[in-house]
């Protein structure tokens, strides 16, 4: 035990899981390169078979085929669990923001959004129809006689036509863009 002279029971506790701790780490950096090394046979290997291949010639039978799954599979998956861990240790903070930004714009169920608002009672019209019917006219007309409403256009030039036509009938409106506001 090579603990500083005086050091606390927990301070060396500490320090052996430490010194287990790097241990590990030195284990895995030589699973990794091994494992890295492995890979790069494997690529090597595919990279020689897929020639054959566009050669006209099989690549490899299915004994061949299951001796590199297997090989694969032998190298990759004992790394897995340690990877998880690490990638958990590391990251926690990371994947705690993304599991709560994910939950945040969850677009799955709008309907459960605004729960007090859906028990608002509302009258909502929607002018549809073919081109050049009237639809604007007769929504401008309706909306000038409500005592408030809302209407939305796809483009900031009618956004700002209809505000000025409302404006010349003596309706009070107000127009927001991304570019303006006017009251």
């Amino acid at each position: 035990d090579d603990a500083p002279e005086g050091a606390s029971v927990e301070d060396k506790r500490r320090l052996k899981r430490l010194r287990h701790a790097r241990r590990r780490v030195r284990e895995l950096g030589r699973d990794l390169e091994l494992a890295r090394r492995e890979l790069d046979a494997l690529t090597k290997r595919t990279a020689r078979l897929e020639a054959e291949r566009r050669r006209h010639e099989p690549a490899f039978g299915p004994d061949e085929h299951r001796a590199v799954e297997r090989t694969v599979r032998a190298a990759l998956y004992p790394l897995i669990p340690s990877l998880a861990s690490h990638i958990d240790d590391r990251h926690a903070r990371m994947i705690a923001k993304y599991r709560t930004l994910d939950a945040q714009t969850d677009l799955t169920k709008p309907w459960e959004w605004f729960p007090r608002a859906r028990l608002d009672k509302r009258r909502i019209v929607f002018h549809g129809g073919p081109t050049n019917s009237g639809k604007t006219h007769e929504a401008l007309r309706r909306l000038a006689e409500a005592e408030r409403g809302l209407y939305l256009a796809p483009l900031r030039l009618l956004a700002a036509e209809v505000y000025e036509t409302l404006t010349s009938r003596g309706v009070y409106v107000s127009l927001q863009t991304g570019q303006e506001k006017r009251e």
